[in-house]
């Protein structure tokens, strides 16, 4: 406890947060500190007693590293759906200039959930299967190359949410099928030009973020997906909704802005959990009059200058024009 208590000796003096303190450690050492068991011995002369100062240097850098991870962990509550959330044990080290999670983390026995965005060294997620009880990972902003994991790894992987905003290289999504129970996909703004068909085979997603990315193709089956209740599609490139839209029996949010969409058709009035429908930013965009029969949808977001006038009275009372989705939960997320 002395070099914690001197590390938050420093930052109340410096007048820092006991937390940025820490990340600032992590961030200058702990990439020495998980590694230096790899360094080479400086010369092969080296004394059984230097090498066993250096053993207890190592060790005891790693429990103040450990010590530290486990300063930064705290209680958050995490929205996974609309009618899910959970608050998780959280260890927060984003922009922590990471190339590496660290070792000790997955001896942070009630770790289950981390915060890794801004980190924009990162390129390794093996570390999702050595952490039994992580439930929420968070690696927005990174350099992600690839969501594959060993074999011996992936039957011990839980998660429950997995953020991936904003990582353009990735392109390997080979084992993102066999992440059998996740729930919240962010996926947007990954360069991704075709949705890779190991999307379709989680059976058990209720939010889905495809925002941002450059897509080529049409969407043709979204069936597979028959538990979404959050669809997000924001600046895709979409000229139309996908037909199989409609299979989507419990979709609640529907997000399509920022595309080329030119009509919305009244098929939407099979689903009937739908709630909001965002459309702003299509321009010339044309709306079925018979949306306005749906029994479940309560907000339409839409600029009313790109739109038809003389909408029918029910339909026009859903209209609303603000350009953020109307749900006090979306900013959680």
């Amino acid at each position: 406890m002395t070099l914690l208590k001197e590390v938050e000796r420093q930052s109340t003096k410096s007048g820092t947060k006991f937390n940025a303190a820490c990340q600032q450690c992590i961030s200058e050492n702990l990439q020495v500190s998980s590694r230096s068991h790899l360094a080479p011995s400086p010369a092969r002369s080296v004394t059984a007693e230097c090498k066993r100062q250096d053993d207890v240097r190592h060790s005891a850098k790693m429990r103040f590293t450990l010590k530290i991870l486990r300063s930064l962990m705290s209680k958050r509550t995490w929205v996974i759906s609309p009618d899910t959330k959970f608050t998780y044990q959280t260890l927060d080290l984003r922009k922590s200039k990471l190339e590496n999670v660290p070792e000790n983390t997955t001896r942070l026995e009630l770790l289950q959930a981390v915060r890794l965005d801004g980190n924009d060294r990162l390129d390794d997620v093996t570390f999702l299967g050595k952490i039994p009880l992580l439930r929420v990972a968070a690696m927005k902003n990174c350099q992600l190359t690839s969501l594959s994991f060993p074999t011996d790894m992936l039957e011990y992987i839980q998660l429950r949410a997995l953020e991936v905003y904003n990582n353009p290289y990735l392109a390997d999504f080979s084992d993102l099928g066999r992440l059998s129970k996740l729930q919240h996909l962010n996926i947007g703004s990954c360069n991704i030009e075709v949705l890779p068909n190991e999307l379709f085979e989680l059976k058990r997603l209720r939010v889905l973020v495809l925002d941002d990315n450059p897509l080529l193709e049409p969407i043709t089956d979204l069936s597979p997906l028959d538990k979404l209740q959050v669809l997000l599609m924001r600046n895709c490139n979409l000229t139309e909704l996908p037909h199989s839209t409609r299979c989507l029996s419990q979709l609640m949010f529907l997000a399509v802005e920022q595309n080329q969409i030119s009509h919305i058709s009244s098929t939407l009035n099979t689903l009937e959990n739908l709630q909001v429908l965002s459309i702003y930013g299509n321009r010339g965009i044309h709306i079925s009059s018979k949306l306005g029969r749906s029994q479940s949808l309560k907000r339409i977001n839409v600029d009313l200058k790109f739109c038809q006038k003389n909408l029918p009275n029910k339909l026009s009372k859903m209209i609303n024009v603000w350009k953020d989705t109307p749900c006090a939960w979306w900013k959680q997320l």
